[in-house]
């Protein structure tokens, strides 16, 4: 996005990577929890989550000779939050995302590199 121009890099895993990624990620369909086993479908159904061919894309937005770059998240093709305050949803924009998730990786001591 930075360079102007247009650009793709595809990753592609199966449904162990799937799942704790989206957890990782904070997506609202991989986080919901309950105490009753009874109930447990209703807050968390991995036959949802992970059907055959389950994905998660990040689409980015960007209006010409604007700097501000908007996100969504699509969890199977359907939107998607994540734990992050937005003045846009279903959009968020890159700049506090990017901060999120950085903060996220230096609080778990991890490193990251740019290219």
């Amino acid at each position: 996005m930075s360079s102007g121009g247009s650009g793709i890099r595809l990753r592609f895993g199966h449904d162990d990577v799937v799942l704790p990624f989206s957890y990782v990620l904070g997506f609202q369909e991989s986080t919901g929890a309950t105490d009753d086993l009874e109930t447990l479908h209703q807050h968390f159904s991995i036959f949802r989550l992970i059907p055959m061919g389950a994905n998660i894309q990040w689409i980015f937005y960007r209006k010409l000779k604007s700097k501000d770059i908007l996100v969504k998240f699509l969890m199977n093709e359907n939107e998607t939050s994540i734990p992050l305050k937005t003045d846009c949803y279903p959009y968020y924009h890159w700049k506090d995302v990017e901060a999120y998730y950085r903060n996220m990786i230096k609080e778990a001591n991890l490193s990251w590199q740019t290219r």
